[in-house]
């Protein structure tokens, strides 16, 4: 199955109203980290990701909205009672991204911010680096090496503590990259349990 995926725009913050309605789709432990967010643009990004990965498992798995989530030692969530489904959920400003799959998979989405080269050194391999700075537009360019590395990590259920310089994403991962406005979202699907 390819991974179905959806993307929300929060371009003004969530009302009260909507954001109570929106709540009680995060489990309660969650529900908690969202309230307890200083941020309001935090709060609502976390809010509108739970509320958007029940309407996905929901509407490509008929996935009861009650169904338990579970947290993964590094944070990755999954269904403890349907181990064949799988999702992943990602936000940064104001986007969230959402992917549900049938396979292990790994979504995430950041902003395009300045191009840092300090940064990039810390995170990058020596190719990509060089990818970059060949690049016509580096912020978009390390924007899109950074999310594909992410995505790859939280398809793994792994945490961002890994050597990221020296971590590739193997060939054979089903890998798909978009810019979106002002973001670029990445994909991984894990294709075969033999490979990794």
């Amino acid at each position: 199955m390819i991974p179905a995926v959806s993307i929300v725009h929060n371009k003004t913050p969530i009302d009260d109203i909507t954001f109570r309605f929106l709540l009680q789709f995060s489990p309660p432990e969650k529900q908690q980290r969202i309230l307890r967010q200083r941020v309001k643009q935090n709060a609502d990004s976390m809010v509108s990701g739970g509320a958007l990965a029940r309407y996905m498992l929901w509407k490509e798995f008929c996935i009861p909205w009650d169904a338990h989530i579970a947290y993964g030692e590094f944070g990755k969530p999954y269904l403890s009672d349907y181990p064949d489904v799988h999702f992943n959920i990602s936000h940064s400003g104001q986007y969230v991204v959402c992917a549900v799959c049938n396979r292990p998979v790994g979504v995430d989405v950041q902003e395009i911010a300045p191009y840092q080269p300090d940064v990039a050194a810390k995170v990058c391999s020596n190719v990509e680096l060089s990818q970059i700075e060949a690049s016509g537009n580096q912020a978009a360019e390390f924007t899109k090496a950074w999310t594909i590395k992410e995505a790859y990590l939280k398809m793994l259920g792994l945490g961002l503590g890994h050597e990221l310089q020296a971590m590739e994403v193997p060939p054979y991962m089903n890998v798909q990259a978009k810019k979106y406005i002002s973001a670029f979202v990445s994909i991984v699907k894990k294709e075969l349990d033999y490979l990794i």
